[in-house]
């Protein structure tokens, strides 16, 4: 427990140390810079954008091997889409991982928050109850020490003029990065799901947008695509909704044919649409 102790309390040091107040929020940026809760990229070198893990630490793994090959962490970024536990039985495992990621990476790896990034849905997908079966009384003190690490995660990551990156989706009406960076309408970046053929309403204050409310959000923050999360797309490990959105998913949730989605993004060419973002896309 003590290193995992130390562990936590390192990275939540360094994410401190990397946020800035969002008053101060600039686009001109010559390294990842963490304004609030918006992480914003620099347009050079590529970016790799990987969806949800939920507690598949075997996942992460083949992951992890895939962008050994590919990554340059004197030149690349690495954006994770949140969503690291829950459902899955290995999410102490994956945290454990991404945060000794991060010690090494710094700015070059980007933690964006999830929904399951929350204690009520921790406590109810099982995210709890694995923490109990494997510290026992101790995993009250580490869960304590995480939820303080999930309350500084950033909500969006921004390549200023290209893209922008979330777990949810686009806010119904649109916010700007400013209020992004303020932590504004979390609820909704984390939770809300393009109105497509495969929407099913989630309750409560959760909201689809359509294609004109998403060309708004787009507008509004001045990016020309979304790349998101939070939902389970079947066995193609990703979906794209017009030509303006793709959502990721990087988890097999235990189905051996289920794909692995990683996006590679080129961040010092032009990106117009989805078509040309999916050219980079590797299903695992």
């Amino acid at each position: 427990m003590e290193n995992l102790r130390k562990l936590l309390e390192s990275v939540k040091e360094l994410l401190l140390e990397e946020s800035l107040p969002p008053e101060n929020l600039s686009l001109d940026v010559n390294d990842v810079t963490i304004f609030g809760r918006l992480a914003v990229l620099p347009p050079k070198g590529k970016l790799f954008i990987i969806g949800d893990l939920h507690g598949e630490q075997d996942s992460l793994q083949e992951i992890l091997s895939f962008l050994s090959d590919r990554f340059k962490e004197d030149r690349d970024f690495i954006v994770f889409l949140g969503d690291y536990a829950d459902r899955g039985t290995e999410g102490l495992e994956v945290f454990e991982e991404l945060f000794e990621l991060k010690l090494r990476l710094g700015k070059r790896l980007v933690l964006l928050r999830g929904n399951h990034e929350s204690i009520e849905m921790n406590r109810f997908y099982g995210f709890l109850s694995e923490l109990y079966w494997k510290l026992g009384p101790d995993s009250q003190e580490f869960y304590s020490k995480l939820l303080e690490i999930y309350d500084i995660l950033p909500l969006a990551a921004y390549v200023p003029g290209k893209l922008i990156m979330v777990h949810g989706g686009a806010t119904v009406p649109p916010i700007t990065l400013k209020q992004i960076a303020e932590g504004k309408e979390e609820f909704q970046l984390l939770w809300n799901d393009p109105l497509d053929d495969d929407y099913m309403p989630r309750g409560g204050e959760t909201r689809g947008f359509s294609e004109e409310e998403l060309d708004l959000f787009l507008e509004t923050v001045k990016a020309k695509v979304m790349v998101r999360g939070h939902q389970f797309v079947g066995y193609k490990g990703h979906k794209i909704f017009g030509d303006k959105l793709i959502s990721l998913f990087s988890a097999r949730y235990g189905y051996e044919d289920a794909r692995i989605a990683i996006l590679e993004v080129d961040l010092e060419k032009e990106i117009k649409d989805v078509f040309q973002l999916i050219e980079g896309l590797h299903l695992i």
